[in-house]
This record gives structure tokens, C-alpha cells and sequence, in this order.
């Protein structure tokens, strides 16, 4: 047996042991071994849960089968129980009941057609409502426009009232309505600065009622 069995010819004198090399590549195949195995351990793993997956879907599939197949029995066992009660004909008292039930059904159409017939009409009703509505409204409008003129222009004007029976009224602001009867003058809408002669009736806010002394009906 060699003496020497490892031996270096680069250097030139015999080693009595593997070199560190090869002991770096023992170690780099064990390692590989080792990281072979675990990926072999988890590809089983792997294809073991694949296989339980598919049993899993397999195993739905033939649920749904089963249940399909007992909702078409039940199917059939209707068909069949209608069919054969359908050439028996109806009892008397399914005669009976099926008599009570189209009466009840001719009271209830007969209903249907009379509330149909009171909402087409109360809907006629509020639409031509709703109509003369807007009417109303546009009219409304109009007429507060030429309102609003007219009191436009009454600002424009100055508001003074000539003497009846000796009293003067002066006015400081608009005057909107003015009125005689019977010898008394009234005013309405504005306040009073300057009242001269006669007897005086004043009244609280926006009012003043003028009386003569001689005659006249206060108002």
C-alpha cells in the first residue's frame, strides 16, 4: 500500500491528507444532497395537496350529482301524481274549491278595473290642477310687475294733496290710495309730515283719518 497517498506534485512533498478543496466540494455535495431532499419532501407535499384538491372537487361533483338526481326524482314523482290525478278528473270538493276561487278571482278583477278607472281620473284631475297652478302663478307674476311699475312711478311723483274744506295733507313718502266720502279724507300707505286746520284722527302704523269740522262721516 502506497505510504503516500496524497501527493501534491506542484510542491513536490507527499501530504498524508485530502486537501481543503476537497473537503469545500464534500461539503458543497452534501449541502446539495441535502437541499435536493427538501425540495423532493416539498414536491411530495405539493402533489399530495394537488391530490386532495382534486379528490375535494371531485368529491362536490358527485354532491351536485346526487342532488340533481333526487330533485329530478321528486320532479318526476310530481309529473307523475299530476298526470295520474289528471285522468281521475277533480273531486267533488277540489270541484267545489276551484268554483269558490274563480268567483273570488271575477270579484277581484272587477275591483282592479274600478280603482284603475279612479286613478286615471283623480290623476286627470290633479294634472289639470297642477296646470291652472302654474296659470295662476305666471299670472301672479304679471300682475306684481305692473305693480311694481306703478309704484315706480308713483315715486317719481310728488305726492302732494290740494285743501279740501280748509285742511292741507303733505305727505313725505309715497302715497298709494287716497279716498273722500262724505267730506273725510283718508290716507293709506304713507306717513304724515304737515296736517294744517280741521280735526285730526290719527291712528297707529300706516293709517291717518282726517275729519272736517263741520260735517263728514269719519272713516
Amino acid at each position: 500500500m502506497d505510504r503516500f497517498p496524497y501527493y501534491n506534485p506542484r510542491h513536490g512533498v507527499p501530504k498524508r491528507g485530502r486537501d481543503e478543496t476537497e473537503i469545500e466540494m464534500e461539503k458543497h455535495r452534501e449541502r446539495q444532497r441535502q437541499m435536493e431532499k427538501q425540495r423532493q419532501i416539498q414536491m411530495e407535499k405539493h402533489r399530495e395537496r394537488q391530490r386532495e384538491i382534486q379528490n375535494e372537487k371531485h368529491k362536490e361533483r358527485q354532491r351536485e350529482i346526487q342532488r340533481f338526481r333526487k330533485e329530478l326524482e321528486k320532479e318526476m314523482v310530481k309529473k307523475t301524481v299530476a298526470a295520474a290525478a289528471a285522468a281521475e278528473g277533480p273531486s267533488p270538493a277540489q270541484s267545489l274549491r276551484r268554483g269558490e276561487l274563480l268567483g273570488e278571482k271575477a270579484d277581484f278583477l272587477k275591483q282592479f278595473t274600478s280603482l284603475n278607472t279612479k286613478i286615471r281620473a283623480s290623476k286627470d284631475v290633479a294634472e289639470r290642477a297642477i296646470a291652472q297652478h302654474e296659470k295662476d302663478k305666471e299670472e301672479k307674476r304679471r300682475l306684481e310687475e305692473k305693480y311694481s311699475k306703478i309704484l315706480a312711478e308713483l315715486g317719481r311723483i310728488p305726492a302732494e294733496l290740494s285743501s279740501l274744506g280748509g285742511v292741507m295733507l303733505t305727505s313725505g313718502r309715497d302715497i298709494v290710495k287716497n279716498q273722500k266720502v262724505g267730506g273725510v279724507i283718508k290716507h293709506e300707505g304713507g306717513d304724515v309730515t304737515k296736517l294744517e286746520a280741521g280735526n285730526i284722527i290719527r291712528g297707529e302704523g300706516e293709517e291717518v283719518t282726517i275729519k272736517e269740522e263741520e260735517e263728514g262721516d269719519m272713516i
